[in-house]
């Protein structure tokens, strides 16, 4: 099946590039750009997320990021504790790198039927 459904959660906030420079002293640009309010980190931000795809059914939670909340504890099972899934979806992070964010879309495209 692949990847079935993903969600997208974007923070509230948003900073005047132009007011940058007058802090850094270089940089910048024009517009806006969004910023994460102090308690939100990417588990929170996922968990927003999927809450906002509804109803789903899955065989698989894979969750990437760069910046993980947590690296003493699985950030997918608190994800997974905010969706209605069934306890025996496994519920897996993915590294602290780009590479296995990349990884993970990848893994999820794939048939998930020949899996262990």
């Amino acid at each position: 099946r692949g990847i079935i459904s993903y969600g997208a959660y974007l923070p509230h906030r948003r900073l005047d590039r132009s007011t940058i420079a007058a802090v850094a002293g270089t940089g910048g640009g024009k517009g806006t750009r969004t910023v994460a309010s102090y308690d939100e980190d990417p588990t929170t931000m996922a968990a927003a997320a999927a809450r906002g795809l509804g109803a789903v059914s899955a065989d698989m939670l894979l969750f990437a990021t760069a910046n993980p909340a947590y690296a003493d504890k699985t950030n997918a099972t608190a994800i997974h504790a905010v969706l209605p899934l069934d306890s025996t979806v496994p519920a897996v992070d993915l590294g602290a790198s780009a590479r296995s964010t990349l990884g993970g879309l990848l893994l999820g495209g794939r048939s998930l039927a020949g899996r262990c």
